[in-house]
């Protein structure tokens, strides 16, 4: 995702991102200090009752070559929310650092809002981390859905159960609404539980002493148009499992933005 987009209604707007310059002053306030400032506003969101529901979506957005904003946002609330942020430097990224930001934001909202703050957690493709996944289930409580990269083994496994035909195809017609203008849409979905080849999920689960984790997920595509059809399916990768595939795919699109 490009910035930090929310989808309601199938209309496209866009949460306040602080723009490059007022983000590379920010970058001068000491670590301490800005932390400190977060977790005030933070409470006063929480004690004022602004933030309602408990689904949220973590998100980056890059503020030019030289920031990244990483943010929090409740999207169960009328209007999506940020509740937490980190500004990153340069070409900061989570990759083999288990996720520390993202846990961070988390582990803040907590603290301020209690244990059961959140209770789902959706993400892109950037965010799919197994630790993370197995951390948010097994150590916090919370279930996460995440849009899952066509090069992980357990999109490859969900691809070969369906072409092998072990998982059925179901075929959904549905209208959405994308800035007023109503489009009919025909996806297919099929779904599998019980996933066990992500060995980084699976991995971290047994050291939280869970030796039974497993994984539901689900692949969609989109066939309205011949163009469509032929792209590779989109998949879906979830801590929870859900009635099928199309019953999953309007949490993660509605919150979002592609």
């Amino acid at each position: 995702m490009d910035g930090i987009g929310i989808l309601r209604g199938g209309k496209k707007s866009r949460c306040p991102v602080i723009p490059i310059r007022c983000a590379m002053r920010l970058s001068r306030v000491g670590e301490s200090a800005w932390l400190h400032a977060q977790v005030a506003g933070v409470k006063a969101l929480y004690q004022r009752q602004l933030v309602r529901g408990k689904v949220y979506a973590i998100d980056g957005s890059g503020l030019g070559d030289d920031f990244r904003l990483v943010a929090l946002v409740c999207v169960s609330a009328p209007r999506p929310i940020i509740v937490a942020w980190r500004l990153l430097s340069g070409q900061a990224s989570e990759k083999g650092q288990e996720a520390a930001v993202t846990r961070s934001l988390i582990e803040q909202v907590l603290e301020v809002a209690g244990p059961q703050a959140i209770s789902l957690l959706l993400a892109d493709a950037l965010y799919a981390d197994g630790p993370l996944l197995a951390w948010l289930k097994y150590r916090q409580g919370i279930d996460a859905l995440v849009s899952l990269p066509e090069d992980r083994l357990l999109y490859q496994d969900l691809q070969g159960l369906a072409s092998g035909q072990l998982i059925d195809w179901t075929h959904h017609r549905y209208v959405r609404t994308i800035q007023g203008h109503k489009q009919v849409r025909e996806v297919e979905v099929t779904a599998a539980g019980e996933l066990t080849s992500w060995d980084g999920f699976t991995e971290k689960a047994a050291s939280y002493g869970v030796a039974d984790a497993s994984l539901w997920a689900c692949l969609i595509r989109d066939v309205t148009t011949e163009e469509t059809a032929a792209e590779a399916p989109r998949a879906l990768v979830s801590t929870r499992s859900f009635a099928d595939g199309f019953a999953a795919r309007p949490r993660l699109s509605s919150a979002l933005a592609h």
